[in-house]
């Protein structure tokens, strides 16, 4: 086919003017291998339309699919609505109860004085705190005869180090003197 016919045929079709049968042409046209220069870049634009017609399916199964993509997208918008609308219940009940909790807790009672006699409360006090220092003293005197065993202890270590100091300056000593014959 001639080169002009060609650009000619290509510029109906991007005008939009051009029939089936030219455009059919203009696929065969790309479809051989011996294409000019400035035209190698428009045929994977016209291959392509000659793959998607040759392998399309037909109408009726394109309408039988879309349908069925429309059904199966229904369906999975119920399924969202049905899944919001109990999540939505679920948080509904929550606040509910949690309502409940608040509004049923009972109100704290006010304290009130044991004693309406200062002079009387505070001897109370007096015998409870009397009574918690003798039972804390006795509890000391076990850690007070602990505590006195460790300082002898300690004391110990402490002359055990002064004897390694004494033992250790004689020795320093004697290495320094000369050796009597």
């Amino acid at each position: 086919m001639e080169t002009r016919k060609i650009e000619h045929l290509l510029e109906k079709f991007y005008d939009g003017t051009s029939s089936l049968e030219e455009e059919q042409q203009l696929r065969q046209y790309f479809s051989s291998d011996n294409l000019p220069e400035h035209l190698k870049s428009l045929k994977p634009q016209f291959c392509h339309q000659d793959f998607f017609i040759t392998h399309h399916k037909t109408r009726e199964n394109l309408k039988a699919d879309l349908e069925c993509t429309i059904r199966s997208a229904e369906k999975k918008s119920t399924k969202d609505k049905r899944n919001r609308l109990i999540f939505s219940m679920a948080a509904a009940a929550a606040v509910l109860l949690l309502m409940i909790g608040i509004l049923s807790t009972p109100e704290p009672k006010k304290i009130e004085d044991t004693f309406n006699n200062p002079e009387q409360a505070y001897e109370e006090a007096r015998r409870a705190l009397l009574y918690v220092s003798e039972h804390l003293s006795k509890g000391l005197i076990p850690l007070q005869e602990g505590a006195s065993k460790l300082n002898q202890g300690m004391d110990k270590t402490g002359e055990i180090s002064r004897l390694e100091i004494i033992k250790s300056f004689i020795k320093s000593d004697s290495e320094l003197k000369p050796q009597i014959p």
